[in-house]
């Protein structure tokens, strides 16, 4: 969905201050989606293998570390970004689409269980 959004609006909204909130939610998706691809991954041979285990602890951290970033600082501006998109009426319906989207990969990602124990 993120990706139909994205062609869809991208030469229309490019300079709107939701769509480049909306780009980095799109592009660091996209980039946790690939790093867990990565790290589930079983390569076929004993040397893949062992090469993997030890870059699956780096990759480990980043994935970590990226949503450590996510719940810090960036979840509640997209947040405010695609909210801003909602009351603005004209663009409601892509707004109410990305905080789905947003909702959804935040509660996948665990980042919702943090501030339900609050």
């Amino acid at each position: 969905i993120l990706h139909l959004i994205h062609h869809r609006n991208k030469n229309q909204h490019r300079r709107s201050h939701w769509y480049r909130h909306f780009d980095i939610f799109r592009r660091h998706v996209n980039t946790l989606c690939s790093q867990i691809t990565t790290l589930n991954h079983r390569p076929p041979t004993n040397l893949e293998r062992a090469r993997k285990r030890a870059r699956d602890k780096d990759l480990q951290l980043q994935i970590r570390q990226r949503l450590d970033a996510w719940q810090d600082v960036y979840v509640a501006k997209w947040q405010h970004a695609f909210s801003q998109l909602v009351a603005d009426g004209r663009f409601a319906v892509v707004g109410l689409a990305l905080l789905g989207a947003l909702a959804e990969v935040c509660e996948v990602t665990g980042i919702t269980a943090v501030f339900e124990e609050v």
